[in-house]
C-alpha cells in the first residue's frame, strides 16, 4: 500500500511545465506488435479463472492486453491503495510476455467521479503510475468520457483532465507512455473541443471505439481515421492512432422469444417449414431453434433462394436491423403469396448491409409502417420497461419475462394493403399515448408478417465474426493504426446478451471460429508491418510480407454476394489458405496459372506468390 503523503509531494512536483513545443511526427512505438484484445481479469467474474483465461490468450498469441486499473478497486479504503490482484495480474502476463494498456478510470469506490474529485483522482493516478513503475508503461486516460460527459464544454474538462494526468505521469515516469482515451462515438465537436484544452503533445498515442458489425469496416475505419487526423493537424500534429475497442457480438438469442412464441402458436406458424438465413454476418438458425423448439428440420437458405420459399414456409429473419435492401422485395412478395416471416430485434430493414438509413422504405414494401419514439411530439423515451407502462395488454398473455423492455415504436396500417389485418402483440400506455410496439400483420393470402422490436444490437454469427475481425486488423494496420484491441478475449455472458457475446472463446473458454482466425493472422503479420490494401470493383486486396519471408495477399469481397474470380499466379510453391489457418489449395505454378476461387466477405490467403492478378 502506498502512502497519501508521498503521492501529495509527486503531484507538487508534477506541477511544473514539461513541454516546449507539439511533434508532429510518428514515431515507432518500441515494439511494434499489433495484436491487442481486451478483458477483465480483475473483475469477479473472471478473477478466479484468469490463470486459464492467460493461457487461452497465449495460445492465440496475443501480444498486448488492455484493462482497467480501476480506481474503485486500488482505493477501496480512502488513503489506502491496494495493488495486489493487479501485481498478480502482472505476474501472470510478464511470464506470458503479453504487454499491458492500463486505463486508469473514473470512478471510486463511492461512485465520485474524477471530474468532481481532481485531486483525489490525481493521488490515485500518482500512486498506481509510482507503483507500476517499469511494469506498465502504456497508461490510457479514462475510458471512453464522451459516452456520459458528451458536451463540448465536458470535452473542454476532460481535456484538463487528461493534461494534468499526463504532466503527472511523466514526471513519476519519464519512460510513460500516454494514450488519449477511447472515444465512445467519437465526434468532431468532442474531440477538438478537448484537444483544444489540452494538445497532442501531452499523449503519444490517441484512442478509438468502433464497432461496424454487421457493416463492411473498411469504410467506418478509414472515416475515423480521417477525423482524428484532421482534428490532431489542427492541435499540435499527429500521433499513432490505436483502436483500442473493436469488435462484434455473436449473442445466439434475443429478447422476446417468448412473444415470439406465442404468436407462432396463435397463427399456426409452428405447423410450417420452418426456414433460417445463413449470409453474410448472419445466421438466424439458432434463432429460429429457440422461438421453434420442436422444428425437426430447420431448412437454411441464403438470398437468392427466398424467392423459391412457398406459403408453407416460415422464415425467421436474422436478429438486428440490418438487411441487404434489394432482396426486401423478395421477402415482401413471399408474405403476399401466403408465406409467413419473424423478425425479432430493432426496427426491420431500415439500414441496408452497407449501413445506410433507409428509413420505412423497407417495411413499407411489407405492408408495414413504424412511428419510431423520435418522431412522436413530445419524444417518447427509446424504451419502455413493461413493468411501468400502463394498461398493459399481451397477445394470448404470453410470457414476457425475457422481454424486460421493448422499444417504444407504434405499427400502424398506413400501408396496410386492403383485406389485411394489423393484431397488436403488445400494447401499453406511456407519456400519455397509446402505442403497439409488437405486431402481427395478417395478409389476405394467409401471410403474415411478425414484428417484436425488443432489441437493436448487432448481432453476428460466429463465422463473420471470424471474418471481421480479419479485415478489421488488415485494414486498421494498411491504413497506419498502430495496435488494435479486439473487444473482448472472452464472451462472459454477463451485462446483457449483446455485451456479453463479443469473446474469441465462450464463457467456458472453448474458442470460437474468431480465435482461430486471430491465430493465424498473427502468424502471418509481424512487427512494424507494412500493408499495401487497394479496391477494384467491389474485391479488397491487402499485401504484405510474414514474418518468414512470405508473400502474403488477402482477399475477400467487401460486401454482397459471393464472386468467381480467376487468379493468375506464378510461384513455385503457393497455396490458398482460410482465415482458420487450413490450407483450401495448394500448387505449384513455374508459370502463370490460373486458379478459380470463389470470393465472399470472409477474406481468403494466397501465401508464397510474389505475383498475383485478378
Amino acid at each position: 500500500m502506498k502512502n497519501i503523503k508521498t503521492i501529495s509531494a509527486l503531484l507538487l512536483a508534477a506541477a511544473l511545465p514539461l513541454f516546449a513545443s507539439a511533434s508532429a511526427t510518428i514515431t515507432p512505438d518500441g515494439d511494434g506488435l499489433p495484436f491487442g484484445v481486451c478483458s477483465h481479469p480483475h473483475k469477479s467474474r473472471e478473477i478466479n479463472i484468469r490463470e486459464l483465461l492467460f493461457d487461452k490468450m497465449k495460445e492465440a498469441r496475443v501480444q498486448w492486453l488492455r484493462d482497467d486499473f480501476s480506481w474503485w478497486k486500488v482505493e477501496e479504503q480512502k488513503g489506502k491503495f491496494d495493488f495486489q490482484v493487479f501485481d498478480e495480474i502482472m505476474d501472470s502476463l510478464d511470464a506470458r510476455k503479453i504487454k499491458m494498456l492500463g486505463i486508469l478510470t473514473e470512478h471510486d469506490a463511492n461512485g465520485k467521479s474524477a471530474f468532481k474529485k481532481r485531486k483525489e483522482w490525481l493521488e490515485y493516478i500518482a500512486a498506481t503510475v509510482e507503483h507500476f513503475k517499469g511494469r506498465v508503461q502504456y497508461w490510457e486516460i479514462l475510458n471512453e468520457p464522451d459516452l456520459y460527459h458528451g458536451t463540448p464544454q465536458q470535452a473542454s474538462e476532460y481535456g484538463k483532465l487528461l493534461k494534468e494526468a499526463s504532466s503527472l505521469i511523466r514526471k513519476i515516469d519519464p519512460n510513460a507512455k500516454i494514450v488519449y482515451t477511447g472515444l465512445a462515438y467519437g465526434e468532431k465537436a468532442y474531440l477538438e473541443a478537448s484537444l483544444k484544452e489540452c494538445d497532442t503533445s501531452k499523449f503519444d498515442a490517441i484512442g478509438i471505439h468502433t464497432y461496424p458489425a454487421p457493416t463492411p469496416p473498411e469504410d467506418t475505419i478509414a472515416a475515423r481515421v480521417k477525423l482524428l487526423n484532421d482534428a490532431m493537424d489542427k492541435f499540435g500534429g499527429r500521433k499513432p492512432i490505436w483502436i483500442t475497442e473493436i469488435g462484434a457480438t455473436t449473442c445466439k438469442s434475443a429478447k422476446g422469444i417468448n412473444l415470439a412464441k406465442a404468436a407462432a402458436k396463435k397463427f399456426g406458424l409452428d405447423k410450417k417449414q420452418i426456414v433460417a438465413m445463413k449470409f453474410g454476418a448472419f445466421n438466424s438458425a439458432p434463432l429460429a431453434k429457440l422461438i421453434f423448439p420442436e422444428a425437426k428440420n430447420i431448412r437454411k437458405i441464403g438470398l437468392k433462394k427466398i424467392k423459391s420459399l412457398d406459403e408453407n414456409c416460415v422464415l425467421v429473419l436474422p436478429a438486428g436491423q440490418h438487411f441487404p435492401s434489394e432482396f426486401v422485395k423478395d421477402i415482401a412478395d413471399f408474405v403476399k403469396i401466403g408465406g409467413s416471416a419473424i423478425h425479432i430485434g430493432g426496427y426491420p430493414f431500415i439500414f441496408d448491409d452497407n449501413g445506410r438509413n433507409l428509413g420505412n422504405k423497407g417495411i413499407s414494401q411489407i405492408g408495414a409502417n413504424i412511428t419510431p419514439h423520435w418522431n412522436f411530439s413530445p419524444k417518447l423515451p427509446s424504451r419502455a420497461k413493461l413493468k411501468e407502462v400502463k394498461n398493459l395488454q399481451v397477445i394470448d398473455n404470453a410470457d414476457t419475462s425475457d422481454l424486460p423492455t421493448l422499444r417504444c415504436f407504434d405499427f400502424d396500417d398506413k400501408f396496410m394493403p386492403a383485406g389485411a389485418e394489423l393484431i397488436p402483440l403488445v400494447r401499453f400506455e406511456i407519456n400519455g399515448k397509446t402505442i403497439t410496439p409488437a405486431a402481427a400483420y395478417k395478409m389476405p393470402s394467409g401471410g403474415c408478417f411478425v414484428s417484436i422490436p425488443s432489441d437493436d444490437s448487432n448481432y453476428v454469427s460466429d463465422e463473420y465474426q471470424a471474418a471481421a475481425l480479419v479485415r478489421n486488423y488488415i485494414y486498421s494496420l494498411s491504413a497506419g493504426i498502430q495496435k488494435i484491441f479486439n473487444y473482448n478475449f472472452r464472451s462472459h455472458g454477463e451485462v446483457s446478451l449483446y455485451e456479453g457475446s463479443f469473446g474469441l472463446v465462450r464463457k467456458d473458454l472453448t474458442p470460437k471460429p474468431s480465435f482461430y482466425a486471430f491465430r493465424t493472422l498473427t502468424t502471418l503479420i509481424g512487427a512494424y508491418p507494412k500493408i499495401s490494401y487497394k479496391e477494384t470493383e467491389g474485391i479488397c486486396r491487402a499485401d504484405w510480407t510474414s514474418p518468414d519471408g512470405q508473400p502474403v495477399c488477402a482477399l475477400w469481397v467487401k460486401r454482397g454476394l459471393p464472386k468467381k474470380v480467376e487468379l493468375n499466379i506464378s510461384a513455385k510453391d503457393f497455396k490458398i489458405m482460410e482465415i482458420s489457418g487450413k490450407t483450401a489449395k495448394s500448387g505449384s505454378a513455374e508459370s502463370p496459372t490460373k486458379v478459380g476461387i470463389k470470393l465472399s466477405t470472409t477474406p481468403v490467403y494466397v501465401i508464397g506468390a510474389n505475383n498475383i492478378t485478378l
